[in-house]
C-alpha cells in the first residue's frame, strides 16, 4: 500500500526566489532577529509526513515546491513533491531487484528542474554496478539521461540549474557533460577529462582537477561556460586537503567544504584569487555550504552546546549575519536542512513518522528544531524463544533500514542487551535476537510473567517502552 505523506491544508510555504537582491534583504531583516525562548520559537509549518527521514532531500525548488526522495525497501526509490495547497504526490518510483539494489541517492533541484542520480549495487555489497542519472521538469517524471558503469564517487559530479545539468556519463563513468535545459538549450557537451565534483552557477562551472599523490586534486578551476575562459584557477599547494564538496556562486566565487584535524571547515576562492582563505566557523555537518544569493548556508556547532547545531547565514567573511534554525542533537538530520532567499527548511523525528518543516524568511525570531518525548515503538512484540529474546524495533521517524542498540532490564536486573539489525523488509524494522543473560534465566525460573523495560538508542535518538515477558513453554 503507498504511504502517502499528508499536506495541511494550512501550510503556508512561500515561493522561491535565488536572487543576490532578496537574500541582501533577508541578511539585513535577520542581523537584528533577537534570539527566541524555546517557546517562542517559531514553529514551522508542516510541509509533509513522510514514514521515514527521506534518503535524498528534501530540497527546495520553484513555486513553493518541496522534493525529496524516498526509500521504500533496498530496491526501490520514490520521488515525492509537495506543492502548497496539494497534497504530497509520488512522481515517480525507480525499481531494481533482488539481485541489484538502489545505493546513494542524490537529489537537485533548480526553480523549474530537477535531477537525481542513484548507483546500482550488488545486492548486501558495496559494489557499484552502475550509475544512473536522470532529468526532468519539476512535478513531471524523470528521463533518464546516463547509465554507465562505475563506482559511486562519480555521483560528486552532478549538480542542475534552471538553465544546465552536469553528469557523469561514458565509459567507466570517466566523462562529465553539461546539457542545456529548457527551450534556448544547446548542443550538449563534454568537459575536460579527469575532472570531479562540478558545479554550475550562473554563467560559470566550476571542477577539481585530477588527483595527485595522497588523494588531493592538483588545482581548483572557475571558468565561463560560454567560452571556457578560466577565472579562478588554484593549484593544489594553495588548497585545504580534504576536500569533501564544492558550491558555486552566481558570480564565480568558490566555497570548498573540507574536513582537518579540527574539524569540518569551509574556505572560499574569490574571483581570481591564486589561494583558499578559511572561514572562522567549524561546521557540524559535511554536507558543508551552499549560497544563497551573496551569504552562504551553513550548520555550525553552537557555542552554549558544542553537540548542537544552528542553521545559519555568514557572509564570504565567515561572519554570522543570521542565525536561522537552533537545532537538536541529532547529528543525522544536520544534512537534511535547506534555504533559499525566502524559506528555510529542516527534518524532525516525529513518534511515528518524520516531519518536514519549512519558514517564510525574514522569520520573527530564530526557529527551533524540537524533538519530541517518544515511547519507543516496537515492529515485532517481544518473546522468547530456545533462551533467546526476539524483539523487532520500528524505524519509522528513522531512516530507512536503520538499527538500534538494544539494552533490556528488570529493575536493575540485565535481561538482555545486543544489536538490532536492518531486516530488509517491507515495511523496514531493526531485528534483534538477544541472548539471555544468566540472571534473566534465573529470574524467569521463578516468575511465570516479568515486567521489562526496553530501550533502543537509534543514532543518537534514545527511546523506551516497558513490555511484560512471558516464561517460554516447554
Amino acid at each position: 500500500m503507498l504511504d502517502r505523506p499528508q499536506l495541511p491544508s494550512e501550510c503556508d510555504v512561500r515561493g522561491l526566489a535565488m536572487r543576490p537582491l532578496l537574500a541582501g534583504l533577508l541578511i539585513a531583516a535577520l542581523a537584528g532577529a533577537p534570539p527566541a525562548a524555546a517557546d517562542d520559537a517559531p514553529r514551522g509549518a508542516v510541509a509533509a509526513t513522510p514514514r521515514f527521514v527521506p534518503a535524498a532531500g528534501p530540497v527546495l525548488a520553484g513555486d513553493g515546491a518541496i522534493v525529496w526522495v524516498a526509500r521504500r525497501d533496498d530496491a526501490v526509490l520514490d520521488l515525492w513533491v509537495a506543492a502548497p495547497g496539494t497534497p504530497p504526490r509520488r512522481i515517480q518510483r525507480f525499481v531494481g531487484s533482488d539481485t541489484e539494489w538502489l545505493a546513494a541517492p542524490r537529489l537537485a533541484a533548480s526553480a523549474t528542474a530537477v535531477g537525481l542520480v542513484f548507483a546500482e549495487t550488488r545486492a548486501g555489497t558495496a559494489r557499484t554496478l552502475r550509475t544512473r542519472s536522470y532529468l526532468g521538469g519539476l512535478g513531471q517524471p524523470l528521463n533518464l539521461v546516463s547509465g554507465c558503469a562505475g563506482p559511486a564517487p562519480a555521483q560528486r559530479s552532478f549538480d542542475v540549474t534552471a538553465t544546465a545539468a552536469v553528469f557523469r556519463d561514458g565509459p567507466a563513468c570517466t566523462q562529465a557533460t553539461v546539457r542545456g535545459l529548457g527551450p534556448a538549450a544547446g548542443a550538449a557537451r563534454r568537459l575536460p577529462g579527469g575532472v570531479s565534483a562540478i558545479r554550475l552557477a550562473g554563467d560559470y562551472e566550476a571542477w577539481l582537477e585530477g588527483p595527485v599523490a595522497g588523494g588531493a586534486p592538483s588545482a581548483a578551476v572557475v571558468r565561463a561556460s560560454a567560452n571556457g575562459r578560466e577565472l579562478t584557477r588554484v593549484a593544489s599547494t594553495e588548497l585545504p586537503r580534504g576536500i569533501t564538496d564544492l558550491a558555486l556562486r552566481a558570480d564565480g566565487t568558490l566555497a570548498l567544504s573540507y574536513r582537518s584535524s579540527t574539524g569540518a571547515r569551509v574556505a572560499v576562492l574569490d574571483r581570481g584569487a591564486t589561494q583558499a582563505r578559511t572561514l572562522a566557523p567549524r561546521l557540524l555537518a559535511e554536507r558543508g555550504a551552499h549560497w544563497v544569493g551573496e551569504a552562504l548556508a551553513v550548520v555550525v556547532a553552537r557555542r552554549t552546546d558544542r553537540r548542537r547545531g544552528m542553521l545559519q547565514l555568514v557572509d564570504s567573511a565567515g561572519v554570522t549575519v543570521a542565525p536561522l534554525l537552533a537545532m537538536g542533537s541529532d547529528r543525522d538530520l544536520t544534512e537534511h536542512t535547506d534555504v533559499s532567499a525566502s524559506r528555510a527548511l529542516w527534518v524532525e523525528r516525529g513518534c511515528a513518522h518524520a516531519v518536514i518543516r519549512t519558514i517564510v524568511l525574514p522569520a520573527p525570531a530564530i526557529a527551533r528544531q524540537r524533538t519530541p518525548s517518544c515511547a519507543l515503538r516496537l515492529r515485532r512484540a517481544p518473546r522468547i524463544r530456545a533462551g533467546r529474546l526476539r524483539l523487532g524495533v520500528s524505524c519509522a521517524g528513522f531512516a530507512h533500514g536503520c538499527s538500534a542498540q538494544v539494552t533490556v532490564r528488570a529493575g536493575s536486573t540485565l535481561f538482555a542487551r545486543g544489536t538490532a539489525r536492518p531486516n530488509h523488509g517491507t515495511p523496514p524494522y531493526a531485528a534483534a535476537d538477544l541472548r539471555l543473560t544468566r540472571a534473566a534465566r534465573t529470574l524467569l525460573g521463578r516468575r511465570a510473567r516479568v515486567r521489562v523495560q526496553i530501550s533502543a538508542r537509534i543514532g543518537t535518538t534514545l527511546r523506551r517502552t516497558a513490555r511484560t515477558l512471558a516464561r517460554e513453554r516447554h
